[in-house]
């Protein structure tokens, strides 16, 4: 009992003990008594147990509760939420390159394929041609050996025609002769086999001759057949080495494309995609319009242009001599040397833009004014449905255009405006805003309307806007030339491109461009 006691003493003093800790514990102690006469045994065990050395003990602090600030725990939400939208833009990235990278390897694959075939192809094309060369070289062999045979056998004609000549009989000689016809015969028979050894050495070198011509011509044309078998074989190898090193640079190319699409880390649509998409040109429709009816014209419904001051200004330019140069080497090339005086062949000549939103009125102006310096009578369009400039610059913005009056009919009453001083005739654009629909009816009105028009203005000019729009490509269609106009500084070679191809799928080629200056 005592040991107990000790022993639960000393587990006190390590830890005090509470009620939430060790409640049997307190409740057993609780209990525990002793009585009076035992007073003194506990007296003197409690002496011994003071006297006993209690062990060190060990203070254990719980530890603190720490609570991060509010401010930290925000700042390292958003750092991982940048964290994981960078790690979502590399995993795209990656995905990316890797499906680029697919397809680059689905093409290599494909072109490694193609030329497998390709190089299977050549290989077969060399086998033909080694089989044709050995059965050319064969029968080279045959037509020497049968040139042989033939030698040999002439030979043998010849040396039995000589052994039936030498087993002629000789000419008898009679019994009874005279000196002197002996002696005659013996000369006469020595010339005879003068003449015949002389035939035979003839006849021996000819065909010696003929033997060997006949060697040459064989010799040659073999060694000509195998040099050509040569040459068509080292020229097979050295087409097909160009095109594997064009393959490589092809392949080589399109990975460094790949790398700098991977380095930029966004692809744009080029402006020439877009400009494609936005020059899609529609297909003629038969029937698809009736808005033109021909008419004949009549020069006495030409009105005056209200506001010259445009041609006065063109006009003026022209005594600059650079822009007089200019002009005239661009009418040299437009409508080479010919008399404006008397001109044989009428043209009607349009005037493009490879750009939307643009015209070619100053361009169209300016020649206008450089034909009437030189005394010939030119007729302006201005075929621009959207950006009107030089029909605004004429004070004819309320007039009624080309489309409308010839839609409404009335063309002997609008006419032409015409400029006395220069002879400068124009027809504006027009007040409406419609759109034409290049449709087959379209087409032969307005065809039919300019070949009224020429009978009096043999030089027409149209200005006409950008390849996006449906009365570009009409009025494109029915001129006899088309010239398109690129200002340098503002279109590129992609749009130039895009342009040209507009007007190539309407079946117009532009015989053209024109370079000009956005300054000028």
């Amino acid at each position: 009992m005592a040991r107990f006691l000790k022993a639960l003493q000393g587990l006190q003093a390590l830890e005090p003990v509470t009620h939430e800790k060790s409640p049997e514990v307190e409740d057993v102690s609780a209990e525990m008594s002793f009585p009076h006469e035992h007073s003194a045994f506990l007296s003197s065990d409690q002496a011994e147990r003071e006297e006993v050395t209690v062990p060190a003990q060990t203070m254990v602090m719980a530890e603190e509760d720490r609570h991060p600030s509010p401010a930290l725990a925000a700042e390292k939400d958003e750092l991982v939420k940048k964290l994981a939208q960078q790690l979502a833009s590399v995993l795209k990235q990656r995905d990316t390159v890797a499906q680029e990278m697919l397809q680059v390897r689905d093409k290599l694959e494909s072109n490694e394929q193609r030329h497998g075939e390709e190089i299977v192809l050549l290989q077969q094309a060399l086998q033909v041609h080694e089989r044709s060369a050995k059965a050319i070289e064969a029968e080279l062999r045959q037509q020497l050996s049968r040139q042989q045979e033939e030698f040999v056998q002439r030979l043998g004609e010849l040396e039995r025609q000589m052994q039936e000549h030498a087993e002629r009989p000789l000419p008898a000689i009679p019994e009874i002769a005279s000196e002197a016809e002996l002696r005659e015969f013996q000369n006469d028979l020595r010339q005879q086999m003068v003449r015949e050894q002389e035939v035979f050495l003839q006849r021996l070198a000819e065909i010696e001759k003929w033997m060997g011509e006949q060697g040459q011509a064989a010799a040659k044309q073999d060694d000509q057949s195998l040099g050509d078998n040569e040459a068509k074989l080292a020229a097979m190898h050295v087409e097909l080495q160009k095109q594997i090193a064009r393959q490589q640079e092809e392949f080589a190319r399109r990975i460094a494309h790949i790398e700098k699409q991977v380095r930029q880390s966004a692809v744009l649509p080029t402006k020439s995609e877009s400009r494609e998409q936005t020059t899609e040109p529609t297909r003629r429709r038969s029937g698809a319009g009736e808005l033109f009816r021909s008419h004949s014209r009549s020069r006495e419904a030409e009105k005056t242009i209200p506001n010259a001051t445009a041609i006065r200004q063109a006009i003026a330019s022209l005594n600059n001599p650079p822009t007089a140069k200019e002009f005239d080497e661009l009418a040299q090339v437009i409508f080479g040397a010919i008399d404006f005086q008397h001109i044989s062949d009428p043209a009607v000549i349009y005037f493009g833009t490879c750009l939307p939103g643009q015209t070619t009125s100053n361009l169209v102006l300016g020649l206008a004014a450089w034909l009437s310096q030189h005394a010939c009578d030119v007729l302006v369009i201005d075929g621009t449905l959207r950006k009107k400039e030089l029909t605004t610059q004429l004070g004819l913005s309320a007039s009624p255009g080309l489309f409308e009056f010839v839609r409404r009919e009335t063309y002997r009453q609008d006419g032409t405006y015409r400029h006395p001083d220069t002879g400068i005739a124009f027809i504006p654009a027009g007040k409406s805003s419609f759109t034409l629909t290049a449709g087959e009816a379209d087409f032969t009105s307005l065809s039919e309307q300019l070949v009224e028009i020429i009978k009096t203005y043999p030089m027409v000019l149209i200005a006409g806007e950008g390849p996006d729009l449906s009365a570009s490509w009409l009025l494109a269609q029915v001129a006899m030339k088309t010239y398109l106009q690129a200002t340098l500084g503002q279109v590129s070679a992609e749009e130039v491109q895009a342009a040209v191809d507009c007007y190539m799928q309407i079946g117009v080629e532009p015989t053209g461009l024109i370079a000009t200056n956005a300054r000028k």
